[in-house]
């Protein structure tokens, strides 16, 4: 059922902004320096997002967990842009492919990492103790953004570009199956069980079903620039266009929640990063097929630098509707980088 909403959201988004590229297209019919490009692409996002729980202990906080979540997502996306005179305008919006077909939901599985320095909390001692694998696989990965602003024309076929920017990125993730590795209990102190040192060694006991969850929802607004190359000599390169563009963004709004299914009893730990910076790369190629088609390769690279935040936890049950914050308790932290490749195609209308 999600899925099919999202879809049709995403879908009457996309005829949304072709509509309204149409229109404008329209309004300036009689002009000369205006132009319109549609764009459909298809790729894959690789990459790795990571939490981190920093409880304070002896009045240093200190990370006791953390979570790596590595992720592989098809996708499926469509972009429009509109020129007039020098003004750029435009959107773009992509999903995860199993959104639309669901058979391919096993092509978004990756797996996901858990390490625990437990003895933190009872004798001080750094060392790892608790160690986790499971299978992940990505819900859902959808980003959406929309633009403006304004390019000069330099010499050379090499133009210049500023704009602002708006970005919303929302994923969901599962970690199911696969198996951990605890030190044994030796022993306790100040209430805490103290643990012997993990090791490769140690028996992998087998997990199954479903262990954790994490789902994010973020909101950016920022500043970026685009450089664009046409060479214009007459030969292959000719055909080419080269685009390189980097964007610098803040997160208004940022909130990831994990839930563990497996605790007893199951509770959501909350984490909230607004005010991260986000930094974008992004390059592409257009190759001309004729006047009006192009065939484009693309590709992104987006690192969200690790923020750290207020920490929240609340239970899973009907009764529990509030959140706990553990101010000045614990900390919780997030990042996520991941790189994109794509291939396209555009139409200049």
């Amino acid at each position: 059922m999600y899925f099919s909403k999202l879809f049709c959201f995403k879908f009457r988004n996309g005829l949304a902004l072709i509509f309204l590229a149409l229109f404008l297209c329209q309004s300036a019919w009689c002009e000369k320096n205006y132009g319109i490009e549609i764009e459909a692409f298809s790729g894959i996002k690789n990459g790795m997002a990571k939490e981190f729980q920093i409880p304070k202990i002896k009045e240093e906080y200190k990370t006791i967990s953390e979570l790596d979540w590595h992720f592989s997502v098809p996708y499926i996306g469509v972009s429009v842009k509109y020129n007039y005179k020098n003004f750029i305008v435009g959107g773009s919006g992509d999903f995860s492919m199993s959104a639309l077909l669901p058979s391919l939901q096993k092509y978004n599985q990756n797996f996901m990492e858990d390490f625990d320095w437990m003895n933190l909390m009872s004798t001080g001692e750094n060392y790892r103790t608790h160690y986790s694998w499971n299978k992940n696989k990505a819900e859902y990965f959808s980003t959406d953004s929309c633009f403006v602003g304004y390019k000069w024309d330099l010499d050379k076929g090499v133009s210049v570009a500023a704009y602002g920017e708006y970005l919303f990125e929302t994923f969901s993730f599962c970690a199911f199956d696969g198996f951990k590795q605890y030190g044994a209990v030796d022993g306790s102190a100040h209430g805490y069980n103290c643990y012997l040192p993990w090791s490769a060694d140690l028996e992998k006991k087998s997990l199954e079903g479903t262990m954790v969850t994490l789902d994010s929802k973020a909101h950016f607004l920022g500043i970026g620039s685009q450089i664009v190359i046409s060479p214009e000599k007459n030969n292959f390169l000719s055909k080419c266009t080269f685009s390189l563009g980097e964007s610098f963004l803040v997160a208004l709004y940022a909130l990831e929640k994990d839930s563990h299914l497996k605790r007893k009893p199951p509770k959501i730990i909350g984490f909230d990063s607004a005010g991260a910076v986000c930094l974008e790369t992004n390059g592409k190629i257009d190759f001309a097929l004729n006047n009006t088609n192009l065939f484009t390769v693309g590709g992104d690279f987006i690192y969200r630098f690790k923020r750290t935040g207020p920490y929240f936890e609340k239970g899973m049950t009907e009764n529990d509707s509030e959140w706990t914050s553990f101010k000045n308790l614990c900390l919780g932290a997030f990042s996520i980088f991941y790189y994109t490749f794509s291939l396209g195609y555009t139409c200049n209308l």
